[in-house]
């Protein structure tokens, strides 16, 4: 799903008005074209984290930072959390199991 249909899907959940579809997709690219930015997860979403020597561990999003550094925190239990920036995601923080376990394989054979 692009940024656009995401804000789109956003705003039709809180704008209840008699309104068409164009409305809001101009309202949206009007915040998207003055540099409104969604963040990629949000609270309450699942991640996966590779690491060569640990494999693959579930997280759920426990915040997002975007006034610092675009950046999301995830919790792995009530005494540890970690930081990653937005762009981290489809490198080594991953959406999907499925993308996790495919970038884990090639993280394994040496592969980029």
């Amino acid at each position: 799903m692009t940024e656009r249909e995401r804000l789109i899907d956003l705003l039709n959940n809180v704008i209840d008005l008699p309104c068409d579809g164009e409305l809001i997709s101009d309202i949206a690219d009007h915040l998207l074209d003055n540099g409104v930015i969604l963040p990629p997860v949000k609270v309450g979403d699942t991640v996966y984290i590779i690491s060569r020597h640990n494999g693959i561990h579930r997280r759920k999003v426990v915040e997002i930072l975007m006034a610092e550094e675009c950046s999301f925190v995830v919790g792995g239990d009530i005494y540890s959390e970690e930081r990653y920036h937005f762009s981290y995601i489809g490198k080594t923080v991953f959406l999907s199991r499925e993308e996790a376990a495919t970038a884990f394989k090639k993280l394994k054979g040496g592969a980029e």
